[in-house]
């Protein structure tokens, strides 16, 4: 069977037929160009035939000569799902084939042939309509199964880290990626491994919730959607990646993330150019890669741009505000540190990067910081919220709580050692103040302070002395600063009135 025309340019596809069963005497080769009644491996590449099957019966039959119908040039097997209920959407079906051991038997057989699974709902000219879940999809493409062309295929998210990558939801043939109702408003999901790019056509819509075929303001306000190049992956080239920036964010995926090591992949200026024109940004892992033991920060984070660096090691009067908005506009979204990283970071530039939400850290990740000033610029919250591990100081020191005094009791339970004791970590190098800001009254202190474990969690911490401001009575937007100390009996005694 020559192709040629259409039969070329678009594919062919062929039934497999009823009656007699097939057999493996007599094939026709498609595409034997030279008539020489063999396929070269250029007469293979040079065309895509599709065997289309009816039923599981016929699955069966193209199974058991799977080999055979690949050496006769048939690239993909085509199983049209008949559509039950008749009310154009499969879930049902689906499920069925999913759970039908003969059928994955089959397709296994298929897929180790070389051959491609596809699936087609209602078969050719019907449109038909799927919901899959993350782990369906997995078993999909374990079964090397993809969905043909025309149908409407949505995956939903169960939680905020998809396991299937962008590479195989697009060969899947995945047209939508959605999370339920109430579910969040952000998205991580892998590249996928191997150093292919994936189409610009063909992409997966995260957030098109209309599913009109294009992400609005309003839909991509609604989803925060984050790719992943791991580890597995490759960065691709500054030429590829001009050519599918703009496809990405069309698509609803707004942050590109890197690791340290692989952002030598995007230090053209064109590669960063192409992802900002497109509106997409950076997220940096930093992980222990960079040294064996605690480093500098501005070491561990080399951020390049144009020959000028972004974090010297020297941040002595610098305009901070200054620093975030340059890291900002060089297409940085966040730095995160990884669970392998150690790190000492100044206090002055943790505090300005957590507070422009620049920068996250996993619990395992182990983070210092050091200041040699007396009034720390990052808050206690802020540093729960990066899982800080030590405080490097000199000197005793003055610590914020930035956040309401109800939060105090569930701010401590970040600073539990990671060895299972249940122990408080020993933050502070040196004794600490803790201010807990303005109060109704010294009662509320008194009560949050005589909560179970609350009173050692903070002495374990290093806190030596709590400070609250409370308005005096009848006296408008005047306050007194009151104090609680522990005392020999583990309890905090209020010392001034």
């Amino acid at each position: 069977v020559l192709l040629t025309g259409a039969a070329a340019s678009d594919g062919l596809t062929v039934a497999l037929g009823d009656g007699a069963a097939l057999h493996a005497a007599g094939l026709p080769l498609f595409g034997d160009i030279n008539g020489d009644g063999m396929l070269s491996q250029g007469e293979l590449d040079a065309g895509h035939v599709t065997l289309a099957v009816g039923d599981a019966a016929q699955l069966g039959e193209a199974a058991a000569l799977a080999g055979d119908l690949h050496a006769a040039g048939i690239d993909a097997v085509r199983m049209d799902l008949a559509d039950a209920n008749s009310d154009g959407h499969y879930d049902t079906e689906l499920l069925g084939l999913l759970g039908d051991s003969a059928l994955n038997a089959d397709f296994a057989a298929l897929h180790g042939a070389g051959l491609a699974n596809q699936i087609d709902l209602g078969g050719a000219g019907e449109v038909g309509h799927l919901t899959l879940s993350d782990m369906q999809a997995q078993a999909l493409i374990g079964a090397g199964l993809e969905f043909a062309a025309g149908d409407d295929i949505a995956l939903e998210a169960q939680g905020t880290h998809l396991s299937t990558s962008l590479k195989d939801l697009q060969k899947l043939g995945v047209d939508h990626v959605l999370l339920p109702e109430g579910a969040g408003h952000s998205l991580t999901l892998d590249l996928g491994a191997g150093a292919t790019v994936p189409g610009v056509s063909g992409l997966p819509l995260f957030g098109d919730t209309d599913k009109n075929g294009q992400i609005s303001q309003q839909e991509d306000q609604a989803l925060d959607v984050t790719l992943v190049v791991g580890g597995d992956s490759e960065l691709p080239g500054s030429q590829n990646l001009q050519g599918i920036a703009s496809a990405l964010a069309a698509a609803g995926i707004d942050h590109i993330s890197v690791a340290q090591s692989q952002l030598d992949g995007l230090a053209s200026d064109a590669a960063l150019t192409a992802l900002l024109n497109a509106g997409l940004d950076l997220d940096l892992r930093v992980d222990g890669t960079v040294a064996a033991d605690h480093v500098r920060f501005e070491q561990a984070v080399d951020l390049v741009k144009n020959g000028v660096d972004l974090l010297p090691d020297t941040l002595a009067g610098a305009d901070l505000d200054t620093l975030v908005q340059t890291l900002e506009a060089s297409g940085l979204h966040s730095i995160d540190l990884q669970a392998n990283a150690s790190v000492t970071i100044g206090d002055d530039l943790a505090a300005a990067l957590h507070d422009a939400g620049l920068l996250t850290a996993l619990p395992q990740a182990d983070i210092w910081l050091d200041t040699s000033a007396a009034q720390l610029q990052t808050s206690l919250k802020a540093m729960a919220d990066l899982g800080v591990d030590k405080v490097a100081s000199t000197i005793e020191v003055e610590v914020r709580l930035g956040a309401d005094l109800g939060e105090l009791a569930t701010l401590l339970q970040s600073f539990v050692e990671d060895d299972g004791t249940s122990a408080t970590k020993p933050l502070f190098d040196h004794l600490a103040q803790l201010d807990v800001g303005i109060v109704a009254d010294d009662a509320a202190v008194q009560q949050t302070l005589s909560q179970a474990g609350v009173a050692q969690q903070l002495h374990d911490l290093g806190v030596s002395k709590v400070v609250a401001q409370v308005e005096v009575l009848g006296q408008s937007n005047q306050f007194q600063s009151l104090e609680w100390t522990f005392d020999a009996t583990h309890h905090w005694t209020k010392t001034s009135t």
